[in-house]
């Protein structure tokens, strides 16, 4: 009976197989094989199930080749187009969308050809010619495409100088000499001043024709920045520039340098067109069923070739992705005869071989899935019979693992911190590709083999969840595991389901303990916890339970570390989520640091502290990036909930800082709201990328985008091999400024530092005006929790900026190289408030050429080059424009020291005569003046200064001090008479201001070291 029923189910199955194999309806398909999971060995036997595979892998490939139709004809690229039809036409599909792709390549045809012809115009020259090219254009509806615009404007250049010869002819005829000189002052600004009745006018006028001044300086402004195109070969510049050539009739060598450079990298461009959508095309196929073929490979091949004559070199950014495609094209045609030997055989070592192979390259092709299958089936039984021996291995590790104190914690986190090593950089470098999507490990189960014990109108929901966030318990592990492994999965899933708050329990913290506990337990079980954790924090609709996610992400990359095999695809998911702003991001590049200790060490032999557990749902685990002075590379510093600020200096910035002991509370950590943090889009970070590094590539970010999506870590580790690292918070922000002043921000959008819980700053307060907010980096006093600014910053769409310096100072310490590059970084922090714009000039001088290796720059365009934007101070940049910065700049080149160190030294003397030198700065409310000013704290006491800190208003001397503390909003002093300006007698001084405790704890650094700073 059993064995009826059983067949009868199996039949009914394959039925349902091929009813939908033949209708090809992707749905259906879908839902059919949802179901084999109840077949022996999940059907992969048998031909019927194979051929509903296939099947619906050529579906899924003719929605793909439409989608490239549609693509194209979004794009309106002629290339794009052809090739996605070529591609129609190879799988013999029909539609609207087919025909609309056929009437537009005609269009486009049309309109090269429409395009030829304003070209033609435009070199002839002539009226008539250019009359008539342009109304071909208006006739396309082409009047807005640069050539058209062009030839516009040799058109109103020719008219123009056709109209003023005739009026110089007349004013000539008259004797009128106003006339002829105004005449030919227009012919001098057309360019023409060869022309007879020029050279007459001339004569009569006896005055040569010259271009007005500020005509001139347009000129001369368009000739620098068409060099400038030139120079980077910036197509895109140049195009932008052409229509002012033209307007100016400017002429000379660099027009037609710059007229021959524009042809060439328009040709360029085009073919680059074509191979890009070749690679495109190519791609779509690689990822089908059948795969790639050697005539793919040699379409490749050959285009590049033709790339190469036109002068591309293999080294481009563009060729360089193309070339390694190509290679991994051959690869993937090479490798599809060792995947069929391999299946055909069966071997278990063949197929492991095919395997690595098929890792080794991303192939998805309908081989490699059978290969997958194989192997995952092989994988299992072994795991089955190693059970005894991992049933061993657990009970010798639990003998291993000790509660740890908070000594061992630190030694062991001491440890985890040492330098990067190379093994991690080759893991990142390999992970950054696509192919190790974590979707794609050959272990996970196939939705049929998953979803065997679903019921069948569940299916479907449980199915498209397998990878996303649910609040369900999984039916199975998500891996191929044996049955008592895959129970063990379970329960883990449920734990975590209670920690992050999916499920009910009164105890979360004792589940995260729970997870780590099995995780170093059942080594076997890591790679599987690592996927569930994953699984949890994709498509999470619930912002707490996603934090609570990744905060369980933190503490397992702390504790264990996965399988090598799996170890790129888990590098892969955090690379993928490092640029998302906020939180995310930062839980990302954290998990990405640990793992690199975690790898190296193995897993901890400490049991998890369930205090610390504890502390993260009260603030989260954060990476924090502090930025030193200097040249020097930023610390990267994993900080857990529960460690305070002294904590991380003592443990972790000292010691690599390598400051003597003696030293350490000279210094601190400052903080300052950076850059509001977006998720930034693939086309904004390469934008952002090409500004700094190479301009001249802007106008090939849309080919990146198409063709690096989803696999953008790739690329970004390539160029940053290749130009550098990605731009800085400050260089973010300077690249996308222009001279606006920087936003005052309200109580709800200010940066603020986190004080002792006597003093939380945003707790809502009676008081009738709200302090400033603080515009310049300030001190964190010692008893701060990194997590909790960082999280404060985060709520209100910002992300804090953390510097390690210099927070006291010795009365009457020498100059040190130290403290130099630490006013380098005020100045361009705009820490140190310059009022003066002739200092100020001198300063962008000198600071640029020390960063031009201790050489003055040439000229303004140098000191433009060499990154102004960057380093100029942003209240002078709302001011002033960074050109009139430059040319103001210009004339303390030959001024500036010759040397490096003279250079430093000028630049440490000037920066010594701004009034706030040397102080850390506070925003206060004058409630009398009802004014903004700011309080600035050194060796002399604390000075209160005026809001542009140009001019001091009092001083207050420690030695007048009798008395300080500081709620959420005041920072108080007991003032008696003497040193400080208050007169004599006893006075209550309040500074209205919401760093209040930072106030508090610099005063105390400075009053309680008095002896050491000798003041």
């Amino acid at each position: 009976f059993i064995a009826r029923r059983r067949f009868k189910k199996y039949t009914m199955v394959l039925k349902e197989l091929e009813a939908a194999t033949k209708a090809k309806d992707e749905g259906k398909l879908e839902k059919a094989l949802q179901n084999v999971g109840i077949l022996p060995y999940l059907g992969n036997h048998i031909p019927v199930v194979q051929k509903a595979k296939e099947t619906l892998a050529h579906v899924i490939e003719a929605k793909k080749v439409m989608k490239m139709v549609d693509d194209a004809i979004a794009q309106r690229d002629l290339a794009a187009i052809e090739r996605a039809l070529s591609a129609a036409k190879e799988m013999k599909l029909s539609g609207g969308s087919i025909k609309q792709a056929e009437a537009l390549k005609a269009t486009i045809e049309k309109e090269r050809s429409t395009k030829e012809l304003l070209e033609k115009a435009i070199a002839t020259n002539t009226v008539d010619a250019l009359k008539k090219a342009l109304a071909e254009a208006k006739k396309m509806k082409m009047t807005d495409h640069p050539k058209a615009k062009d030839a516009e404007s040799a058109l109103q250049h020719l008219e123009k100088e056709e109209a003023t010869l005739k009026a110089l002819e007349a004013a000539i005829k008259k004797g009128d000499n106003t006339a002829i000189v105004t005449n030919l002052t227009i012919m001098a600004e057309l360019g023409n001043t060869e022309h007879p009745l020029v050279k007459q006018g001339q004569e009569k006028a006896k005055q040569i024709a010259k271009a007005s001044k500020a005509a001139e300086k347009k000129m001369k402004e368009v000739e620098r920045q068409l060099k400038n195109a030139v120079a980077n070969k910036d197509l895109g510049a140049l195009k932008e520039l052409n229509p002012k050539v033209i307007q100016y009739g400017l002429k000379g060598a660099v027009v037609t340098e710059a007229n021959s450079l524009m042809k060439q990298l328009q040709a360029k461009e085009d073919k680059f067109g074509e191979l890009s959508a070749l690679k495109h095309a190519v791609e779509v196929k690689a990822s089908s069923y059948d795969g790639v073929t050697a005539a793919d490979v040699k379409a490749i091949t050959a285009l590049l070739a033709e790339a190469k004559k036109m002068g591309f070199s293999d080294d481009d950014d563009e060729i360089k992705g193309i070339k390694d495609f190509e290679i991994r094209m051959k690869s993937q045609v090479e490798a599809q005869s060792q995947i069929e030997k391999a299946l055909k055989s069966g071997d278990e070592t063949q197929l492991k071989k095919a395997m690595d192979v098929i890792q080794e390259l991303g192939l998805e092709t309908g081989l490699a899935q059978q290969v997958r299958e194989a192997a995952g089936l092989m994988q299992m039984q072994q795991a089955e019979k190693d059970l005894e021996k991992q049933a061993a291995l657990t009970e010798k590790i639990k003998k291993s693992l000790v509660e740890g104190n908070e000594d061992d914690r630190s030694d062991e986190k001491l440890a985890l911190m040492e330098k990067r090593t190379k093994e991690h950089e080759k893991l990142i470098a390999k992970a950054s590709d696509s192919k190790y999507d974590f979707t794609k490990y050959y272990k996970i189960r196939e939705d049929s083999d998953y979803l065997e014990f679903v019921p069948t109108d569940a299916k479907a929901s449980f199915g498209a969840r397998k990878l996303k966030s649910q609040t369900k318990l999984i039916p199975k592990s998500l891996l191929q595991l044996p049955q008592s492994m895959s129970k063990s999965a379970v329960q883990v899933f449920k734990a975590v389901l209670q920690y992050c708050g999916d499920l009910a329990n009164p105890y979360p913290n004792t589940l995260a303990r729970f997870m780590i506990v099995t995780a170093l337990e059942q080594p076997a079980l890591v790679d599987e916890i690592y996927c569930q954790l994953m699984k949890h924090v994709v498509d999470n609709n619930g912002p707490v339970s996603e934090d609570r996610g990744w905060g369980l992400l933190c503490m397992s990359t702390a504790s264990f570390p996965p399988s090598a095999e799996f170890a790129p695809y888990l590098v892969n998911f955090f690379l993928n989520h490092r640029s998302r702003g906020g939180l995310i991001g930062n839980y990302a590049k954290l998990c990405i640091v640990q793992l690199d200790g975690r790898i190296r060490l193995g897993a901890t032999k400490l049991l998890p502290d369930l205090k610390v557990i504890d502390t993260y749902s009260q603030r989260p685990p954060i990476l924090a990036i502090i930025h030193r002075a200097g040249d020097l590379d930023p610390f990267e510093i994993p900080v857990t909930p529960d460690e305070d600020l002294d904590r991380v200096l003592c443990d972790s910035v000292y010691p690599q800082a390598k400051i003597p002991e003696k030293d350490q509370f000279l210094y601190g950590i400052f903080v300052i709201d950076g850059k509001p943090k977006v998720d930034m889009d693939l086309r904004k970070r390469l934008t952002l990328f090409y500004k700094k590094y190479n301009p001249a590539k802007l106008v090939h970010v849309d080919y990146f985008v198409s063709s690096w999506q989803g696999n953008e870590e790739a690329l970004f580790h390539t160029l940053i091999k290749k130009y550098g690292p990605e731009p800085t918070a400050a260089e973010y922000e300077a690249l996308e400024r222009g001279a606006k002043p920087k936003e005052k921000k309200g109580i709800l959008t200010m940066a603020i530092s986190a004080g002792k819980q006597a003093g939380k700053r945003l707790g809502i307060v009676s008081d009738e005006v709200v302090p400033p907010a603080p515009e310049t980096q300030w001190p964190m006093p010692w008893w701060v929790f990194l997590g909790d600014v960082f999280l404060r910053m985060v709520k209100q769409g910002v992300e804090p900026v953390f510097t390690f310096k210099r927070k006291l100072y010795v009365k009457g310490e020498k100059v040190t190289q130290e403290l130099i590059d630490q006013a380098r970084l005020e100045f361009r922090n705009d820490d140190l408030a310059v009022n003066d714009e002739k200092q100020m000039l001198e300063l962008v001088a000198l600071e640029l050429s020390l960063r031009n290796g201790g050489k003055a720059a040439k000229d303004s365009s140098a000191l433009l080059d060499l990154g102004l934007k960057e380093i100029c101070p942003v209240s002078w940049l709302a001011k002033m424009t960074p050109s009139e910065i430059a040319d103001g700049a210009e004339a303390f080149l030959s001024k500036i020291p010759a040397n490096k160190k003279g250079m430093e030294e000028r630049f440490f003397e000037l920066c010594k005569q701004q009034a706030s030198f040397g102080m850390s700065l506070f925003y206060l409310y004058d409630q009398s003046s009802v004014e903004t000013l700011v309080a600035g704290v050194d060796t002399a006491g604390i000075h209160i200064l005026d809001h542009a800190r140009s001019k001091e208003l009092q001083l207050i001397n420690y030695r007048t001090i009798k008395e300080f503390g500081a709620t959420s909003n005041y920072f108080w002093m007991k003032v008696v008479g003497g040193a400080g300006s208050l007169g004599k007698g006893e006075e209550v001084v309040y500074l209205n201001t919401i760093q209040a405790w930072d106030i508090y704890g610099l005063v105390y650094d400075y009053t309680h070291n008095a002896g050491e700073l000798n003041l």
